[in-house]
């Protein structure tokens, strides 16, 4: 594990500034990972539609 990576990362702070509800929070954590959520749903989906979808349901 890269020590400098787990100090320097937002990650910890966001999930708890999630935990009480904070929608920039909320928004920040999509931002970090929605395009490798999309990279991962579009290789169990047959179209850009469906993992779309699927990743709409999973943050809803």
């Amino acid at each position: 594990m890269n020590v400098e990576r787990l100090y320097s990362s937002p990650e910890p702070l966001l999930l708890n500034m999630l935990r009480r509800g904070s929608t920039h929070a909320f928004d920040e954590l999509y931002r970090l990972y929605a395009r490798r959520l999309m990279g991962f749903c579009m290789q169990l989906c047959c179209s850009r539609e469906d993992a779309e979808e699927l990743i709409q349901r999973r943050y809803l």
